[in-house]
């Protein structure tokens, strides 16, 4: 009707079935399976919209540089442990492209190492760094950062803390995925990153 205000349509939510209120779920396997199919598909959409991979599309690269930087670090003679961690070291996660490490270090070594470390890296994300927790840039094809905590500190805690669950509970990595669907590219996706971490860390 002229004048009147059209009915706006249901808002998407990716992963959700979107269709009319009035209508009734599918009966048939084949229904289920063909709404499935277009699930998956608007979903990849979004992701290659975003330009998110999957963990698994990195896994050659993830463990090429986790191999050269041990041996960087045993070339160093830096002692401590490497782990690839973030979302490209977890299987199901989304991930923007880049590859994390983390390297672990006893308490009374880690102002030694930030110091040999300090001869063949860069510094980045200054501000992220505290008492406990040191950042650097890897020169490799793929953006690579080495964080550097000392064992059994807060950043240490909360680092493996954070990716240990979202590699053993698929509703929590679910929950990651639709954060990073969602917000991934827009302003305030790292603070709710950051608040989406500190709430699976506290205890």
């Amino acid at each position: 009707m002229a004048g009147s205000t059209p009915e706006k349509p249901d808002r998407f939510t990716p992963g959700s079935r979107h269709r009319s209120r009035t209508h009734e779920a599918p009966e048939s396997a084949e229904e289920r399976r063909g709404c499935r199919d277009a699930d998956e598909q608007l979903l990849l959409g979004f992701r290659l919209m975003k330009r998110l991979l999957h963990s698994e599309e990195l896994s050659d690269d993830t463990g090429a540089v986790h191999r050269e930087v041990t041996a960087l670090m045993k070339r160093l003679d830096v002692p401590g442990t490497l782990e690839l961690t973030g979302a490209s070291g977890t299987p199901g996660a989304l991930t923007k492209g880049d590859i994390d490490l983390h390297l672990r270090v006893e308490a009374v070594d880690f102002v030694a190492v930030l110091a040999r470390l300090d001869e063949v890296l860069s510094r980045i994300n200054l501000d992220a760094w505290a008492a406990t927790l040191a950042v650097f840039a890897v020169p490799a094809h793929r953006t690579t950062e080495l964080a550097v905590t000392p064992i059994g500190s807060e950043h240490d805690r909360r680092f493996r803390l954070a990716w240990e669950r979202l590699r053993s509970e698929p509703e929590l990595l679910s929950e990651y995925n639709g954060l990073k669907l969602r917000a991934f590219g827009t302003p305030p996706y790292d603070s709710l990153k950051s608040d989406f971490f500190t709430s699976i860390t506290v205890r």
